[in-house]
């Protein structure tokens, strides 16, 4: 194979060029030196220069954006990833929630909506790439399933827009130690899009072309054995991928963190620069441009830090009673001979049930638990009760956190978790008080632990945070 390269880039490539190209090119092919020729430029390529070589079907010309998007190219493996997507019930199901702008101060940084539904936060990161989109949502309210519709949103983006980014969907429950972050990158590309051969010096040009968006699902899922120096790390290892030329989205729970000052801090530290040191005398501009041309040479290209640290975080909220009813009638055919219509009357009639359903995924346990018999809507009775059905929610919360996300198997056991939950509710009805203080927290949870040396305090914290039933207050 005979290769030729020519750096015009913004520029329309000589025409001359090209000629001298084919015929030496074809003079070289017909003596047997190779059996195809392959002309690569960054410049433009002109229709005279493909009249050039349209009578030598081994030679070829190329414009390297091309040639980028012919090494980098998972059109495949997404179009395959989206079919699969449109055929399941989380597709057919889904519900746009509404997303709340959580902090006013992101204003900062444009105008963002106060409130946008879920699906459009890919329009806002994409829109802000400098900015990291944040979405903020405790136990059930339906992160990942969101983070699967942008996915696929972004996948349709690229069948529309030549020059769409390619998403990159990153879930961070596999993110394991030594937490090497193109290493992790490299590895999801081969697993979901297919493409293993990728270079780690590609991946980041890439990156610095804002060629890919990137979705990180689940911060808290990376590890609980975790205090506020570990979610500092972790929070920096991620930073050249949150805060790079790319758009990036990124879910947790906010309980991971002790508090809404500490996860300000870890944004806070995780602001950096990319910038090549430069020379601090005026008139040595030709000693610039030389480190700059060394840099460029001899320097990997992976970034090791993160750009200006900017945020745009949201909350998602409840579903309304609107969109209950929607789901309701997304599951029709699971219902069998039940009518949506009495299972939101039922629904509604059971103490509390009300407010819990605005959570998607106690919703669909609901629809499950009366597809399975355990509800007889048309009788109005509960086969174990309400206490039983109250208690099947809570062993599958505590069970579904343990089966999908195995880091969370490192710290307390769903007992430990659930009693942790009991000994907030006694302390509530003693105090008389919908919210306790974090040192009572703090107290109730050294209770948990006992005399275990196993594990220290912060880090069964973050556990209970995270894996229990609490609601973290920002306030």
């Amino acid at each position: 194979m005979l290769i030729e390269v020519k750096d015009h880039p913004g520029a329309s490539t000589p025409i001359q060029e090209v000629r001298d190209f084919a015929n030496t090119a074809s003079i070289a092919l017909s003596q047997g030196h190779g059996t195809s020729a392959f002309f690569v430029t960054t410049g433009a390529l002109t229709r005279d220069s493909g009249a050039v070589v349209a009578g030598l079907p081994n030679v070829n010309l190329i414009e390297f954006a091309d040639l980028e998007r012919q090494l980098f190219d998972p059109t495949g493996a997404l179009q395959r990833w989206q079919l699969a997507y449109k055929s399941k019930p989380v597709n057919h199901r889904y519900v746009d929630l509404q997303a709340t702008l959580f902090d006013i101060s992101s204003n900062e940084l444009g105008d963002f909506p106060g409130h946008v539904p879920a699906t459009g936060l890919l329009g806002l990161a994409t829109s802000s790439p400098s900015a990291c989109v944040v979405i903020f949502g405790d136990y059930g309210s339906g992160k990942t399933t969101i983070l699967q519709r942008l996915f696929s949103a972004a996948i349709e983006q690229t069948s529309i827009h030549r020059d769409a980014p390619f998403p990159v969907l990153l879930r961070l429950r596999e993110f394991e130690q030594p937490y090497d972050i193109g290493d992790f990158v490299l590895r999801a590309l081969r697993r979901d899009l297919g493409i293993s051969d990728l270079a780690s010096s590609l991946l980041w040009e890439f990156v610095e072309a804002g060629r890919l968006i990137f979705m990180f699902d689940g911060f808290d899922e990376i590890t609980l054995r975790a205090d506020d120096a570990v979610r500092a790390d972790l929070m920096a290892r991620l930073s050249p991928l949150l805060f790079s030329p790319c758009p990036a989205l990124l879910t947790t729970r906010p309980g991971y963190f002790a508090s809404w000052e500490e996860y300000r801090g870890l944004i806070r530290r995780s602001a950096g620069s990319s910038a090549v040191a430069r020379a601090s005398d005026p008139g040595s501009q030709r000693v610039d441009d030389l480190i700059e041309r060394l840099t460029a040479r001899f320097v990997d290209a992976s970034p090791t830090t993160a750009r200006a640290a900017q945020v745009i975080e949201y909350q998602l909220d409840p579903l309304t009673s609107d969109q209950v009813d929607e789901y309701l009638e997304s599951a029709r055919d699971e219902l069998g001979e039940t009518e949506p219509q009495e299972v939101r009357a039922f629904l509604d009639k059971v103490y509390d049930l009300s407010e819990l359903i605005t959570r998607p995924i106690i919703l669909e346990m609901a629809v499950g638990t009366i597809a399975e018999g355990k509800i007889d809507v048309s009788k109005g009775t509960l086969a174990n009760g309400a206490a039983g059905l109250y208690e099947a929610y809570a062993r599958t919360h505590l069970n579904r956190d343990v089966a999908n996300v195995p880091s969370r198997r490192d710290v307390l056991s769903p007992d430990d978790r659930l009693r942790f939950a009991e000994e907030c509710a006694s302390e509530m009805l003693r105090l008389d008080v919908l919210e306790l203080a974090p040192e009572t927290s703090r107290r109730l949870a050294q209770r948990i632990l006992g005399e275990s040396n196993e594990y220290n305090i912060d880090e069964a914290l973050t556990d209970l945070r995270t894996c229990s039933f609490l609601t973290i207050s920002v306030d």
